[in-house]
């Protein structure tokens, strides 16, 4: 299987959206799209010409969204997202993310890949 990592392009905003709507709660409105493309900085992973996850990284080191689709989960995918990232902020001393507690295969992969844990955040439902 052929894999690799490439620039998102216009014809990939529409698996990126479902992938953000389904799993994240939100979506790119097409200018925001345009211009993550224009900054070049939306990454997807692709497997054998089709696209099976994404990178987003946002200025200052920050790795702000990494996701591989469930069925090709497991097999170093993730880790392959994050050595990318990890090596495009390469030049800077600290690299950042943030994570649901919840989320324990991607707490598992940061850790394996040298992240700690800097601070919690807390929430109570109100209703």
């Amino acid at each position: 299987m052929e894999a690799k990592i490439r620039k998102a392009k216009k014809e990939d905003k529409q698996k990126i959206e479902r992938w953000n709507r389904e799993l994240f709660s939100i979506s790119f409105p097409g200018e925001k799209y345009k211009k993550k493309l224009l900054r070049g900085r939306l990454f997807v992973l692709e497997l054998n010409k089709n696209i099976a996850g994404f990178l987003l990284l946002k200025s200052g080191g920050n790795i702000s969204k990494i996701f591989v689709e469930k069925k090709h989960r497991g097999r170093g995918f993730g880790k392959m997202l994050m050595d990318f990232a990890m090596n495009y902020f390469k030049k800077l001393k600290k690299v950042r993310l943030t994570v649901t507690a919840s989320n324990k295969p991607a707490i598992k992969l940061y850790k394996k890949s040298g992240f700690k844990i800097k601070r919690y955040v807390m929430e109570k439902n109100t209703k």
